[in-house]
């Protein structure tokens, strides 16, 4: 099935295989039903929408760059889609139908990935720590947010502070030792539901199965977080450093993905404006009315 704003485009997109997007200066005028699975949604609600709409918010410049791309070499560009955090590949030919024209291919990533998170490959871990990286835990907190049955959820954030100053001292070695050590004694505290990934550059986030009261939560986080910030060795000296940590407990009543990240993110705004060494518990709150809310924003 082929939906366009353009009828003569039609003809065009039954012969293109796969998922195929037909865009003219960044706007969709025709898609197709693979593309359309692929993202998520119905080639009605893709008609009209700008391309780089359709990913995520961290995404998006790079798809706004696509836009600009110059001749008719076709570029290839991995991305995660908006509605429901599926990697995808964009396969951009600009110059169809004039210069602001272009076919854009649409095709899932989802079985690659799924091999790279059995395997533990570089498409969803972090490569110094080995931990899954930002997208694929985000992507597994989005699942357990989002499961028809809410099973107890709470989340931990760790950030090591200053993280710049030990690299500007240090050395990166003693950043990327630091930060397997870091891991490596998170990693001994949780038990098998729960999963923990290397949220940004300093930080770590644990999803974690708990069905703890807000202070046993937070007294929880406190002992981590003494215990994260043992001194390292580091070429037979001690790396000293302080760490953050932020707990929140989800209840029933289920946030977005969009709100639970910008709670953690609020979260370490506060750690890092406090001077470090912080631990603080944080509400993950779902919205007033959910009918309202959209899908993931800023990942």
């Amino acid at each position: 099935m082929v939906t366009s704003n353009v009828p003569e485009l039609n003809p065009l997109l039954r012969w293109i295989p796969g998922g195929c997007l037909v865009v003219e200066q960044g706007i969709v005028e025709a898609a197709n039903a693979e593309a359309a699975v692929v993202l998520s949604a119905t080639p009605e609600q893709l008609l009209g929408a700008r391309l780089d709409s359709l990913v995520i918010e961290e995404h998006q410049p790079l798809v706004a760059e696509l836009e600009k791309a110059i001749g008719s070499r076709p570029l290839t560009l991995e991305v995660r889609a908006r509605g429901s955090l599926d990697p995808f590949e964009l396969t951009y030919r600009p110059g169809f139908g004039g210069p602001t024209g272009a076919v854009v291919g649409v095709r899932s990533m989802l079985r690659e990935y799924r091999l790279s998170a059995l395997a533990g490959a570089e498409l969803t871990h972090d490569q110094t720590t080995g931990l899954p990286n930002r997208l694929y835990l985000l992507s597994q907190l989005n699942e357990r947010i989002t499961a028809s049955r809410a099973r107890p959820l709470a989340i931990a954030c760790v950030w090591i502070d200053e993280l710049d100053g030990l690299r500007s001292s240090r050395g990166e070695h003693a950043v990327s030792r630091v930060l397997r050590e870091v891991a490596s004694r998170m990693g001994r505290r949780l038990r098998g539901p729960d999963l923990l990934g290397r949220l940004d550059e300093s930080g770590f986030l644990a999803l974690l199965s708990s069905e703890a009261p807000t202070k046993q939560i937070a007294e929880i986080g406190q002992r981590l977080r003494d215990e994260i910030a043992f001194p390292v060795d580091f070429n037979d000296t001690l790396i000293s450093f302080t760490a953050s940590i932020a707990v929140a407990s989800i209840g029933a009543d289920r946030p977005t993905l969009a709100e639970a990240v910008a709670a953690v993110e609020a979260a370490a705004s506060r750690a890092k404006h406090s001077g470090g060494n912080h631990t603080e518990v944080f509400p993950v709150k779902a919205p007033v009315n959910k009918s309202n809310s959209e899908g993931p924003a800023s990942l």
